[in-house]
């Protein structure tokens, strides 16, 4: 089984490759590195040092809102720790998107004194605030520029925002219904495979204890907005450097665009992919100039992913992964014990 699932990613990956290098032959058809050679003599590369600068800002921000939801236990976690796991997570995801490892990196990256399931109960809850994020930004920028119909439809934000609200109303105010709906469900499972399930039921919704504080809420949904906001302002502070007459609509919609757009993508970096998609948005905006634009998306490109590939090299380097394979062999063996008994 495990040589069929590396099999799968390993195909997954190929494929994702070979369709970014159709997508990259498509957007620079007709053009030679000497014409985008040409582009980058015009840009402005203070804007550009600021929009890495907005990178690392924004992964510190995450790191903060992640030790948030650990609430009340929080304080205790190093931020070091929280921010290098955010690291290895979007270096795993840039890198193997076909394996989806990220979330795994930053399960197992943290203490190992701190409860896996309870740290799965938090990175569900980032997902949602970053969901509901979303949907708030493309009801705000719908009057400023035009999105795609199955991206800016009313009914269908309408009913995500909905749909987010109640499950986190019930993951937070009504943990009993759930937990007998997930016990109704493990039924129909082996006793002590259900046994495994309820306990990390119970101890994942440990990990949503921060939506129970008023207080908390209200800060993690700050938090959430300033991290929105940094993420539209990469783009924004480069359109400054190629001197692009848009502005912060354009700048979220690009940004919304390329994370609904990127998330199929099991294409390694998204090469190709995010500049097809980058390119084609800035069309939409009325921008021309077909080496002018893959330059943009170039640079754009390198400023997103190139900080977090350099910096999570920097924490692989520096990580004790012996005693991370430590744990989990010494969780497998102990798993062995219980299946001979």
């Amino acid at each position: 089984m495990f040589r069929a699932v590396i099999s799968s990613v390993w195909f997954k990956t190929a494929v994702g490759l070979l369709l970014g290098g159709v997508a990259f032959m498509v957007v620079s058809q007709g053009l030679d590195l000497t014409q985008i050679l040409d582009e980058t003599q015009q840009i402005r590369w203070g804007w550009v040092i600021v929009g890495v600068l907005v990178i690392f800002v924004t992964v510190l921000v995450k790191a903060w809102r992640w030790r948030m939801l650990f609430y009340p236990e929080g304080r205790d976690i190093s931020w070091r720790s929280l921010t290098h796991a955010v690291v290895l997570g979007q270096f795993f995801n840039f890198m193997l998107p076909a394996a989806r490892l990220g979330d795994v990196a930053r399960i197992f990256s943290l203490d190992h004194s701190v409860n896996k399931a309870q740290v799965v109960g938090t990175l569900v809850l980032e997902k949602t605030l970053d969901m509901i994020m979303v949907v708030l930004t493309i009801f705000v920028i719908l009057p400023f520029v035009a999105l795609p119909e199955g991206i800016s439809n009313p009914i269908v934000l309408s009913t995500t925002a909905v749909v987010a609200s109640i499950i986190l109303y019930l993951l937070a105010y009504q943990t009993r219904f759930v937990i007998s709906i997930v016990e109704f469900c493990a039924q129909i499972l082996p006793g002590r495979l259900r046994d495994m399930v309820m306990r990390l039921a119970v101890a994942g919704l440990e990990g949503l204890a921060a939506l129970r504080n008023v207080q908390v809420v209200f800060n993690l949904l700050l938090v959430s907005v300033l991290i929105t906001i940094l993420s539209v302002l990469t783009p924004f502070v480069l359109f400054y450097a190629f001197d692009f007459p848009l502005g912060l609509a354009e700048a979220a919609a690009l940004n919304i665009a390329l994370l609904v757009g990127s998330l199929p993508s099991p294409v390694v970096g998204n090469i190709g992919v995010f500049e097809f998609i980058t390119i084609r948005t800035l069309e939409q905006f009325g921008l021309s100039g077909s080496s002018t634009l893959l330059a943009f998306a170039l640079l754009f490109h390198l400023v997103v992913f190139l900080p977090i590939i350099l910096w999570g090299m920097l924490v692989i380097a520096r990580s004790d992964w012996r005693g991370w394979f430590v744990w989990m062999r010494s969780g497998h063996e102990r798993s062995d014990v219980s299946k001979s008994r």
